[in-house]
């Protein structure tokens, strides 16, 4: 995945500012959609212990 040395809180702000200043519903619900992508976290997975059955 690409990585971008561009810090967060700047890029959050920005977003954030965008959301405020449209009035485009498609817009603001892009917005939304990238904002989640990009700046939440989920949780590992726990692991499943493997089956040793032959």
């Amino acid at each position: 995945m690409f990585i971008s040395p561009v810090n967060e809180q700047t890029m959050a702000a920005y977003y954030q500012q965008r959301l405020q200043q449209t009035h485009s519903v498609i817009e603001r619900m892009a917005l939304v959609a990238l904002f989640e992508l990009l700046f939440t976290q989920t949780p590992p997975e726990p692991e499943q212990p493997k089956s040793s059955t032959p």
